[in-house]
């Protein structure tokens, strides 16, 4: 719909509008390339930043350690290439138990 009020505008709509005529076909279609041309780059900006950019700044920024203690266990366990011990049974020590 707008697109036809963009190239042909009826005399109505000019006088409502206070559009200008312009016979030139080739100004109207440049025009009309122009917003096409702004709705792609702002649609693939908009598309780049939601879902690329932020996690690529997210993955250049320095990991912190945790505070938590069960987040540094971990860490130092997937480090760990020797755990878990596959070939024996691991129980608690008699001092570790709650009571």
């Amino acid at each position: 719909m707008m697109l036809w009020v963009a190239l042909y505008p009826l005399l109505f709509m000019r006088e409502i509008l206070n559009l200008m005529a312009i016979d030139d076909m080739n100004f109207k279609l440049v025009l009309v390339g122009f917003a096409a041309v702004n709705f792609v780059a702002a649609f693939l900006l908009e598309t780049s930043l939601d879902h690329g950019f932020f996690n690529c700044l997210r993955k250049l920024r320095r990991k912190k350690e945790s505070k938590k203690a069960y987040k540094r266990l971990e860490l130092q366990l997937q480090t760990q290439l020797s755990w878990p011990p596959l070939n024996q049974t691991l129980y608690p020590s008699r001092d570790k138990l709650p009571r």
